[in-house]
């Protein structure tokens, strides 16, 4: 409770305003996962921070990519999104590092057993991305358009969270 307070509190007067937000998020997404897991189990294992990271991830994509059409607003305002320190063209640039990093955390996983096999199903969500990710450069001062990117982003990272945790389902079910 103490650090979703704080979280709170710096991250609507310090964060914001320092470039750190979606690492932020990252981080509160991460601890959220680990604090519901050690409250449930009384311990935390690497399958635990890794499946943190990735809900941490999720987040951190979609605060990017809803940073975009408030671009000048909160440039006005004297904050430093990861969008205002890049500048929207080199920002559009870093779409693809999201999904990267967590597929690359759910691949690798599932190669060391820390993840299920079932893991892999997050990959039927890729598809939610393809148009997006090709479009985002050329729609990044397009409103219209841009809502349209961010609205199967936002997609894609509920899917896969939802399918994240479908693969663990399906793993206990199947060694029951």
């Amino acid at each position: 409770m103490l650090f979703r307070s704080l979280s709170i509190y710096f991250y609507s007067t310090k964060i914001v305003d320092s470039g750190l937000g979606e690492v932020f998020v990252g981080i509160k997404g991460t601890m959220i996962v680990l604090g519901t897991i050690y409250i449930q189990t009384n311990e935390i294992l690497l399958v635990n921070v890794l499946s943190g990271i990735i809900a941490g991830t999720l987040s951190s994509f979609v605060l990017f990519l809803t940073s975009f059409p408030d671009y000048e607003a909160d440039k006005q305002k004297g904050r430093k999104t990861l969008v205002i320190l890049l500048g929207k063209y080199s920002a559009a640039k870093l779409f693809w590092i999201f999904p990267g990093l967590l597929y690359g955390i759910i691949i690798t996983g599932v190669a060391f057993g820390i993840f299920p096999n079932y893991s892999l199903i997050t990959l039927g969500a890729i598809p939610l991305l393809l148009r997006p990710g090709k479009k985002i450069i050329f729609s990044i001062d397009q409103n219209e358009k841009f809502e349209t990117i961010m609205k199967s982003s936002i997609l894609f990272s509920r899917i896969t969270g939802v399918l994240f945790a479908l693969g663990f389902v399906l793993s206990f079910v199947n060694n029951s």
